[in-house]
């Protein structure tokens, strides 16, 4: 057969076909994302690194030196989305948010108790339990954000769902939006302050 030039035939766009591949994790990803949510569903405080997790699930000393071979694998991505759901996270953010725990201060006897519970209460998230008449002074218990206990979490949760900007996302002029009790600060707008 004789072509003359450009009556060539074309070859098809494979790419254009291509069907989009299903996101089948691998067993072994199976087994480390269950330990993991059984690690931090009952883990009161007990540390154990990803490493750790991935060794018992049956990954070789090399893999679980590197734990971002598997973790940054679509497949993991599923599982997490799958045992870490944003809307059940978003809910046990929400009661992270409201976390306090009870505080005390001292003012002199003379200070009213409305005056008290009016300063107290002045503070964001300040609820005043009770205010007790000791010799010369007045203590006055209240409820106060535990602002540690709420970060510490939302940081462990964060890094966990990879929901922080990596290096590569500073200079690339997207916005992050950082919202933590109430504020709301938008990375990037540096001189709306």
């Amino acid at each position: 057969m004789c072509y003359t030039l450009g009556t060539m035939p074309q070859r098809k766009n494979r790419k254009a076909k291509s069907k989009e591949r299903k996101i089948t994790p691998t067993l072994r990803q199976q087994i480390a994302v269950k330990k993991l949510a059984e690690i931090v569903r009952n883990s009161k405080g007990k540390r154990v690194t990803i490493g750790k997790i991935l060794r018992e699930s049956g990954y070789s000393e090399s893999v679980s030196k590197s734990p971002t071979r598997v973790t940054k694998s679509k497949g993991w991505d599923k599982l997490m989305e799958e045992y870490f759901p944003d809307d059940a996270l978003a809910a046990v953010e929400g009661g992270q948010l409201r976390a306090s725990h009870v505080q005390h201060y001292v003012f002199p006897a003379s200070e009213s108790n409305k005056s008290i519970r009016k300063t107290i209460e002045s503070f964001p998230n300040c609820r005043v339990v009770e205010i007790k008449l000791q010799h010369s002074w007045k203590r006055a218990y209240f409820y106060a954000p535990d602002n540690a206990a709420v970060g510490k979490s939302l940081d462990r949760i964060y890094k966990l769902k990879k929901k922080y900007p990596t290096k590569d996302d500073e200079g690339s002029g997207d916005r992050v939006l950082i919202i933590e009790r109430g504020w709301r600060v938008e990375k990037g707008d540096r001189d709306r302050g």
